[in-house]
């Protein structure tokens, strides 16, 4: 590479995913290669390397995040924040080939990215508290291993009997169910569910198991054919997927007559009710984050009585220091 004026973009973008190839997963490189080819390439791989600019790249994310052209509307700003990361990466591999000019792309993402999720009020908490205690069906239980113990759905459709440790009153997460993109022989790119490692080596931890589940689920692992069978269908050879355990979800919440609300909030309700029993390192560890900001910024919510306390308790020293 040291033709400069007739390197483009593209030429860029395509030795760099040559370069990373073997030092990142098989999944990570589809990834790649499909942001690269689907929005990268036709957005600004034509420009020459050496031409690049931070304006362009600011119009070209702003192109993303306005046009509706991409499946009827614009794409989310998770979707350009990954855009965003591996702009990055390309960025630095050409000007350490010395391709490209050296640029930050300072790109703010609009409101909206990192939101944080919604939180199931306490009294829908405590209808689905209800309405599994004592449940023998452990593909309705998983509800209440988000809401009480905090999984993501991944980690809970890829959870097995033997993930109990029931002598240690300890729950071992240690997979989970993530989507992979695959090429398929005609150059296609597809995707399909798989279990792999935990999101990050903060997500494989132990959770100890609430008192007020563990005889339901020695009850239900009692039932089980075997340990190693997945806990949600009780099948060794297949397992429930994400999508479907999300209908499973929705279904049970119509019955319940419980407002709609995504399966994830559940595990912002449990983030939220354990800041009020314990500090924000042990919610960050029991979340699995390796960082107990993130858990703050995003997982905890104030409730309205916790608020309340707080101006009350401003009001009683306001009139005590008076």
């Amino acid at each position: 590479m040291n033709q400069k004026r007739t390197i483009t973009v593209s030429d860029v973008c395509q030795k760099w995913l040559e370069e990373v190839r073997g030092s990142v997963r098989s999944s990570s490189i589809l990834q790649y290669d499909l942001v690269v080819q689907k929005y990268i390439l036709p957005g600004i791989g034509n420009i020459p390397a050496a031409k690049l600019n931070s304006d362009e790249l600011r119009a070209f994310l702003d192109h993303l995040l306005r046009d509706p052209s991409y499946h009827g509307k614009p794409l989310s700003v998770s979707t350009v924040f990954q855009i965003r990361t591996i702009l990055k990466m390309i960025l630095t591999f050409g000007e350490d080939q010395n391709v490209m000019p050296r640029i930050r792309l300072r790109y703010r993402i609009p409101s909206g990215s990192g939101r944080m999720g919604r939180c199931l009020p306490p009294e829908d908490a405590r209808q689905i508290e209800r309405a599994l205690s004592g449940c023998q069906e452990p593909r309705l239980y998983g509800i209440l291993l988000c809401l009480d113990m905090g999984l993501r759905l991944g980690e809970l459709c890829a959870l097995r009997w033997e993930d109990f440790d029931f002598d240690n009153h300890l729950l071992n997460v240690r997979h989970t169910v993530k989507r992979e993109e695959v090429r398929t022989p005609d150059g296609a790119i597809r995707s399909r569910w798989i279990i792999g490692l935990p999101k990050s080596s903060s997500s494989n931890r132990q959770i100890p198991i609430p008192a007020h589940m563990e005889n339901d689920l020695l009850a239900m692992y009692r039932l089980a054919a075997d340990s190693s069978c997945y806990f949600l269908n009780g099948r060794s050879d297949r397992f429930v997927q994400p999508r479907s355990y999300q209908r499973t979800f929705r279904e049970f919440l119509d019955r319940e007559e419980i407002s709609p609300i995504n399966i994830h909030s559940l595990r912002h309700s449990f983030a939220t009710r354990c800041i009020h029993a314990t500090d924000a390192r042990t919610v960050s560890e029991l979340l699995g984050h390796s960082d107990p900001t993130v858990t703050m910024r995003l997982y905890v919510h104030t409730t309205m009585e916790t608020k309340r306390k707080a101006m009350d308790e401003m009001e009683r020293k306001r009139i005590h220091d008076a």
